[in-house]
């Protein structure tokens, strides 16, 4: 019984270690179903890779009229 509860101790530490590890960040850009952008951050884990999403997304539109980025979508994955 302890040796299968230090398994399944085990088994999820090493699911959370694995989940934060750091690895690429691919963020692209797509305007009516078109790759307009697309940047690979290294090095970053999940969080902030999700966060990389929301920062992408108020640099374009401090840079560019807020209209010619209708259409617009931003995703990143982190592999």
């Amino acid at each position: 019984m302890k040796k299968n509860v230090l398994l399944i101790i085990a088994a999820v530490a090493t699911t959370i270690i694995m989940a934060s590890c750091s690895k690429q960040c691919t963020c692209t850009a797509t305007l009516n179903g078109q790759t307009v952008d697309q940047v690979v951050y290294e090095d970053m884990n999940g969080k902030e890779c999700e966060a990389q999403t929301d920062i992408t997304l108020q640099e374009l539109m401090q840079n560019y009229d807020p209209q010619s980025l209708v259409g617009l979508e931003i995703s990143c994955s982190h592999l």
